[in-house]
Order: C-alpha cells, then sequence, then structure tokens
C-alpha cells in the first residue's frame, strides 16, 4: 500500500521513527494504527476515551461521526440525569463510591 503524507507530517513521522526506536515509517504507522484501532475498540465496547495526548481528536472524530449517524439525541436535564443515574449504578456496581 502506498500512502502520500503532507510534508509537516512526513517531518511529525521521520521524528517520531527517529526518537521513538522505529526501524522505518511504516513501522510507526502501523504501530500508531493499532493503537488507534484498539483504542476506538474500547470505546466501541462503551468503555471511556483514554485522556492522552490523542484525546481532543478522538473526541472530535466522534462527535462528527455522531452528527452525521442520522441518530442524534438532543441532549436535555433529563438525558444527563438518566446518565448520571447510570455511571452512579456502574460505580456501585464496582464497588466505587
Amino acid at each position: 500500500m502506498e500512502v502520500h503524507v503532507s510534508d509537516s507530517l512526513s517531518t511529525f513521522i521521520a521524528t517520531r521513527v527517529r526518537v521513538g526506536n522505529y526501524r522505518d515509517a511504516g513501522a510507526f504507522i502501523s504501530d500508531w494504527l493499532l493503537s488507534e484501532a484498539a483504542a476506538l475498540d474500547r470505546i466501541a465496547l462503551g468503555e471511556p476515551i483514554e485522556v492522552d495526548a490523542h484525546f481532543q481528536r478522538r473526541l472530535e472524530a466522534l462527535l462528527d461521526e455522531a452528527g452525521t449517524d442520522g441518530e442524534y439525541m438532543e441532549a436535555t436535564p433529563e438525558l444527563f440525569d438518566a446518565m448520571e443515574a447510570d455511571a452512579r449504578a456502574i460505580l456501585a456496581r464496582k464497588g466505587i463510591t
């Protein structure tokens, strides 16, 4: 597979290869894609988004997807109350208060 990237992204990848002990750009990109796929799999299972350097980008992608999938749900005080109740129930089942 051949992938073309911008000059700025190419520089970023080259830096990651140099400081990250990757043998080449392909190894870095492969590692990065596997990491992203695992994060998205965890999100799909209902696990929270990991708060790391990529949090904002992942959140924006998920919000974009939610806005285009046709299953819009208005955020109301009642909805937030229900989500809070669900979260409290999950925490209680895990013994966390």
